[in-house]
């Protein structure tokens, strides 16, 4: 596929619509219309829906985010690159070029395109573009998943058994996830004098996780001890992808590896329900 053979785009006002055929296409759950329209819950925000056109042949798709009314956008932000149908750097520098000319179209100040949860997501070595690197830790779930831990992993989750924690899948309301998350948050301050935003991820905040809570591409699974949560994680999920988004846990159940032992009980908890891989995330 030729650099210089021209890329249109279509713009879709309906998620639903423009999710269609996503499952053709090399994607992220990121890409999700589900995970755009809890990001854009929020005020100032608009959600972006495309599809990418070669000599009226659909090469690629992509969702993201429009920050600032029209006339005043201060950024696009697509959480992913395109979601291709054939994955060629040709490909996919001809649809980060015509990301560009569509921001610069729109008169937008910054264009931001990420690789959450995106294997193929090369650089793109193109003027007015600064390429960086990110690592995401990428888990295989098959039967020889607990043979793979080190010896320290296998202790903790033998510690933890010992205080007879159950595992829940949903029943998870967003305060107690919140308590949960800001504990990890605390213990960090406290022991390493570092404090972090728990979200992280650009423009996810309260209002956003509460969202996607109540939507069904999100899943919480817990440890629960004499029926109190006591940890927590958050993944959203997909037909092919499963990605962590956030964790929390009591500061007591540290000693006794508590969330060592939720990893692994979601782990093969993924596996059953015919997951392949998860994805725990990246730095930075």
């Amino acid at each position: 596929m030729p650099d210089n053979k021209p890329v249109s785009i279509e713009i879709y006002d309906s998620g639903r619509e423009w999710a269609q055929d996503l499952h053709a296409f090399d994607h992220s759950i990121f890409h999700h219309s589900g995970w755009i329209s809890a990001v854009c819950s929020q005020d100032n925000l608009t959600p972006l829906f495309m599809d990418f056109f070669i000599d009226g042949e659909k090469i690629g798709k992509i969702s993201g985010v429009q920050y600032g009314a029209a006339g005043k956008i201060r950024e696009f932000y697509f959480y992913a690159g395109p979601a291709l149908k054939s994955n060629t750097g040709e490909g996919y520098r001809s649809c980060i070029m015509a990301l560009k000319q569509f921001a610069t179209a729109n008169a937008a100040s910054n264009l931001t395109v990420g690789s959450y949860g995106k294997a193929y997501a090369p650089f793109v070595n193109l003027r007015q573009f600064s390429d960086s690197v990110r690592k995401e830790y990428v888990i295989a779930l098959d039967d020889d998943i607990g043979k793979r831990y080190a010896k320290s992993i296998r202790h903790k989750i033998k510690k933890a058994v010992k205080i007879s924690p159950a595992f829940h899948t949903g029943d998870v309301d967003f305060e107690t996830f919140r308590n949960l998350l800001f504990a990890v948050s605390d213990y960090r301050l406290r022991n390493n004098r570092e404090r972090y935003n728990p979200y992280a991820l650009m423009f996810v905040n309260e209002r956003v996780v509460r969202s996607l809570m109540e939507s069904d591409i999100c899943h919480a699974y817990s440890a629960v001890i004499d029926g109190e949560i006591c940890a927590a994680v958050l993944t959203i999920e997909g037909k092919k992808h499963a990605s962590w988004l956030y964790a929390g846990m009591k500061q007591q159940y540290y000693q006794h590896g508590l969330n060592t032992w939720l990893i692994d009980q979601v782990f093969r908890h993924l596996r059953e329900k015919g997951y392949r891989t998860t994805n725990l995330g990246g730095v930075p």
